[in-house]
């Protein structure tokens, strides 16, 4: 049997994604033998997973947010992030959306930012009113029908 291992705890090969030593001293050690990704990217890879798939994973100004559909659940920051209370945010995808209950997930490692990219914007009350016109604009042209020939 090959030994992965250079010393306990940590594999031989670097994390594939960042090139960094993998150290296994997490709860998901498995997934990270066969991922062969150190835990930050690990983790971030599953959230890209979910980014690409999720209308409610969006991506503001570098910042990783999921959108909680459930009003009873309330979302607390971790230390250090605040939110303004029931932001507004327009996104392509889903439009605008307004007091909107998010959960902050991190900003998006300099090694992500080619595949987390931003898809979503903050909205102020002053520019509200342009993002209700887009949004009505986009659903105009959502319920028409393409002509055919």
């Amino acid at each position: 049997m090959e030994n992965n291992f250079t010393k306990v705890g940590q594999l031989e090969k670097p994390c594939v994604d960042c090139g960094k030593v993998i150290h296994l001293n997490q709860a998901n050690n498995q997934q990270l033998i066969e991922s062969n990704l150190c835990a930050r990217c690990y983790h971030w890879t599953e959230w890209f997973k979910r980014y690409k798939t999720d209308n409610n994973t969006i991506c503001i100004s570098g910042f990783l947010y999921q959108i909680i559909e459930d009003p009873m659940i309330q979302v607390t920051c971790p230390p250090g992030f605040t939110l303004a209370p029931n932001p507004v945010i327009y996104t392509p995808k889903i439009g605008l959306k307004e007091d909107v209950n998010l959960y902050p997930v991190g900003l998006v490692p300099s090694n992500f930012k080619d595949r987390i990219i931003n898809n979503a914007v903050f909205v102020s009350d002053e520019d509200k009113h342009l993002f209700q016109a887009i949004n009505s604009l986009t659903n105009e042209n959502k319920r028409r029908k393409p002509k055919t020939e």
